[in-house]
């Protein structure tokens, strides 16, 4: 029976994709294929459920200025002893930081292959909280040795590959597509009339969802300012705001200076998938303004509803989504923006066939990904012990 190790610097309590994604990993593979593990970081006060089917392993950890929910790896001889004794036969990478190192370290000292999944726009990040240039230049360099290191770079799709190119990397990149854990309940009135009173709206009510990080690098501002159009050009809507993340308190601000309290409703991270079911039953419209995510889930995720989403037209995130087919798509800037949303909201009948364009297209189950994960493990397991033993 294999033994896979999923390493990840986020991970529940943190509800981003990467930790979804190393979460649907590890029940999957756990569930169908061997024993899994997830090494993460620790959070205080958080313990993990005794749900889970998998074992999770935690190092511990500090928080990371700026960077908040996300948190340091410090491992000590504790947590060092407790991941030698594991008996990993590969190793996957979701971060090339902290546990991506402790990762390297171990797949290295059992003789195991390691692949690393390239998740995230790294740079916008390094933009953000590194204040010197030469500093920023000293992380992009470390980021690539780490890829040129590890034995195997996946890339959650195309688009992707031209991101860690125009970093630098000049290795083989494999696409392995994401999943989604969200099926639709058979009850769905009922979790529809539960989406109206978690976000407290009517049955009239135009309903514009986002599900994500709270953070600037989202383009968020973009969204908020073609929303504010839309609300001064006498348009009725409501939208709704789940997640958490560092400029939360600066976009209540925002919505207040703009005089949206109203339209506007941030209800904060939730975790019960369930209760997110009923989110997604209810919205009409799902909004992704992001250029910085690779592949998002939860674009996934409303399309498992006949749910479309907004786009910004040439980002990762929208690779593949033709306007009006499987999607919408608009220009980066605010007005663009306000002038897609309206024209929608005037083509209501639109919504319900492009949604069923986004579920043909961007649908497929974790179950079904982690049959071709645990197939291409076995295969790079086997090469690397034909050439390594």
């Amino acid at each position: 029976m294999e033994v896979f190790g999923e390493f990840s610097d986020s991970f529940i309590p943190i509800m981003d994709g990467v930790g979804m994604v190393t979460r649907n990993y590890a029940f999957w593979l756990n569930k169908k294929y061997g024993r899994a593990y997830v090494v993460t970081v620790s959070f205080p006060g958080y313990k993990d459920s005794k749900n889970e089917p998998f074992e999770i392993l935690r190092c511990p950890s500090f928080t990371i200025p700026k960077m908040s929910p996300y948190r340091m790896a410090i491992p000590n001889m504790k947590f060092k002893k407790i991941i030698s004794s594991v008996p990993f036969n590969i190793i996957h990478s979701h971060s090339p930081f902290f546990t991506g190192g402790i990762a390297l370290k171990i797949a290295r000292e059992k003789n195991i292959p390691i692949i690393a999944t390239f998740h995230s726009k790294y740079r916008d990040d390094f933009e953000r909280f590194l204040p010197f240039k030469w500093l920023r230049t000293i992380a992009m360099q470390k980021l690539i040795n780490y890829y040129n290191a590890v034995d195997h770079v996946w890339v959650p799709n195309k688009a992707t590959i031209n991101t860690l190119r125009e970093y630098g990397f000049r290795g083989n990149i494999e696409v392995m597509y994401n999943g989604t854990d969200l099926t639709v309940p058979n009850n769905q009135e009922e979790y529809i009339h539960k989406g109206q009173e978690i976000m407290n709206v009517t049955d009239n009510d135009f309903v514009l969802l986002y599900i994500g990080q709270h953070r600037w690098e989202k383009n968020l501002k973009l969204m908020i300012e073609a929303l504010r159009i839309v609300m001064n050009k006498g348009k009725q809507f409501k939208l709704i705001l789940v997640g958490q993340g560092y400029a939360e308190k600066d976009i209540k601000q925002m919505v207040i200076n703009y005089k949206m309290n109203k339209v506007v409703s941030m209800l904060g991270v939730i975790r019960d998938r369930d209760l997110i079911k009923a989110l997604y039953s209810r919205a009409n419209l799902f909004l992704f303004p992001s250029l910085y995510d690779t592949s998002p889930l939860t674009i996934r995720e409303a399309a498992a509803f006949n749910k479309p989403t907004i786009f910004i037209k040439d980002a990762s995130a929208a690779e593949g989504i033709e306007d009006g087919k499987n999607g919408f798509l608009t220009e980066n800037n605010p007005e663009n923006y306000a002038a897609k949303l309206i024209y929608i909201m005037e083509h209501p009948k639109l919504i319900k066939k492009i949604g069923r364009g986004a579920k043909e297209f961007l649908y497929r189950t974790w179950e079904q990904v982690s049959d071709k994960v645990y197939e291409r493990y076995i295969e790079i397991i086997d090469e690397y012990n034909s050439k390594h033993r």
